[in-house]
């Protein structure tokens, strides 16, 4: 038996049961709808997730590690201070360098460095140490100069506005105390920290600070003025700024300047016995050394191989009894809300393609039972138990595609009306809005459904799948028929 007689054969039966067909249909119908709608949903509000990250203009691969020690978040809503907890040591390092997707992980600690550079100072400013291999992983790019390299000894990278925020000490400039009173795409560096000599120090008293300086009205072109009575003779050394950082969207990281970690932990113990020593003159301190020793770090900076690893790492990290954050976690959360909600519609939505399923293996069932003679006549002249079951399985994967299609057309008529009209039970399925959080807003024109040609080529497989699946057992009872017994059966 040809193929076309196979098509022919299954078309008629079809055609003759009509109603039994139609009603077969629907159910494949209703099923297909179901699924691919409840996808597209999902699909839509990946998408719109997605975009608001994007918009974020932050890396979604970096974490960022502190102790509990202040508090964390608790289980079950709310916040907790631990009674014990974890210190984030060298040891908590190398144990995040270990998680599987981590591609470095650093210790962070801030400190505080005074610099000079011929009559201008910056004082007090805040530098962050890093091990030199992570500064570059960090997502940040560089305008001018490198990155940190192992065996800078004095190296650093200044952020994108750290450079200007040098100022003559005793001036009125208002960039001594208030740097965002400046119009700072239009305000010019007093210093080239790539090419001009920069000394620092550990110790706030190599300047007075720029409050005790107002109102002196130092004019640096006086022959009479020697800057150098402004500044005092401490210890220094020699500041190597080897790369300059782009701007980015967060004022407060471009006016940071970066240092290996081992130097900025140094200073911070030479600022301490500088501080010491202040108040032994003061006469409020002990002389006695206190021992050195660092037992924690500020922060610990983790890299991901990708956004995908993002939450399994800060999970795994939050479980140690550390606190992990990184950005976009709330839109993370609200995402991850989202998506079971979702699940629990499409499986809703997977029940009615179960019940179609059912539904063609009965009818499938019940056509064999009422054409058994038919069955019997056709072996006797020679039909083969393989054009039988191909005659079967026709039927029912055709009722399975074409159910497919009319249910394809009928999901891309109720996304239509999904994304061109209010439905008000739908509202709850997309991003919600976190604008009050400080996050990006979904668009107003957002869609609310998103239907792909993969999507729908992937509908149709399911459906022709389904009626393959649902008339393989019948098509097979049919082949197990006596040719005399159903020729004798009423």
């Amino acid at each position: 038996m040809s193929s076309v007689d196979v098509f022919g054969l299954g078309v008629r039966s079809l055609y003759k049961r009509k109603l039994r067909t139609f009603l077969t249909l629907l159910g494949v119908i209703i099923g297909t709808a179901s699924i691919v709608l409840m996808m597209s949903l999902g699909m839509a509000t990946e998408a719109q997730f997605a975009e608001m990250m994007e918009h974020m203009d932050a890396d979604m691969t970096i974490i960022s590690v502190r102790s509990a020690q202040w508090g964390r978040p608790a289980p079950g809503g709310g916040w907790e201070v631990p009674d014990d907890f974890p210190e984030l040591d060298e040891d908590a390092v190398l144990i995040f360098d270990s998680i599987p997707g981590v591609i470095v992980a650093s210790p962070i600690i801030r400190g505080s460095i005074f610099m000079r550079s011929g009559p201008f100072a910056m004082m007090g400013w805040e530098v962050v140490g890093i091990r030199p291999e992570a500064l570059p992983l960090m997502g940040y790019n560089l305008a001018y100069g490198r990155f940190l390299e192992e065996g800078d000894e004095f190296g650093a990278v200044f952020g994108g506005l750290a450079e200007l925020s040098f100022y003559v000490p005793g001036s009125d400039d208002v960039r001594a105390w208030n740097l965002w009173g400046l119009d700072l795409d239009n305000v010019e560096p007093l210093v080239d920290v790539l090419n001009d000599p920069i000394q620092f120090s550990y110790d706030h008293r190599i300047a007075p600070s720029p409050w005790d300086m107002r109102g002196a009205d130092i004019d640096l072109d006086d022959d009479m003025f020697d800057i150098e009575e402004i500044f005092r003779p401490l210890t220094t050394f020699d500041l190597n700024v080897v790369g300059l950082l782009e701007r980015t969207a967060n004022q407060w990281d471009d006016l940071r300047i970066y240092m290996d970690i081992a130097v900025v932990e140094e200073m911070a113990w030479l600022m301490t016995e500088s501080q010491r020593e202040e108040q032994q003159e003061w006469g409020f301190f002990s002389p006695i050394r206190g021992e050195r020793e660092r037992t924690s770090y500020d922060n610990v900076f983790v890299r991901v191989a990708s956004i995908d690893d993002t939450h399994r790492v800060a999970e795994a990290i939050n479980d140690m009894g550390f606190v992990a954050h990184y950005p976009g976690e709330f839109i993370d959360m609200q995402r991850r809300q989202q998506q079971n909600i979702r699940t629990l519609l499409t499986a809703i939505a997977g029940i009615s393609l179960l019940v179609a399923t059912i539904n063609i293996a009965n009818t499938m069932i019940t056509s064999v039972t009422e054409r058994t003679k038919e069955i019997g006549v056709m072996k006797v002249i020679g039909a083969s138990i393989r054009d039988i079951r191909r005659m079967f399985l026709f039927e029912a994967v055709m009722i399975g595609i074409i159910g497919g299609i009319f249910g394809i057309g009928v999901s891309l008529l109720g996304s239509y009306a999904m994304n061109n009209f209010d439905v008000p039970f739908l509202e709850g399925l997309g991003p919600p809005d976190l604008g009050g959080w400080g996050m990006p807003m979904a668009p107003e024109d957002a869609i609310v459904s998103l239907i792909t040609p993969w999507l729908l080529l992937l509908a149709l497989g399911v459906a022709a799948g389904v009626g393959l699946i649902a008339g393989y057992f019948p098509a097979r009872r049919a082949t197990k028929l006596s040719a005399l017994a159903a020729i004798r059966s009423d």
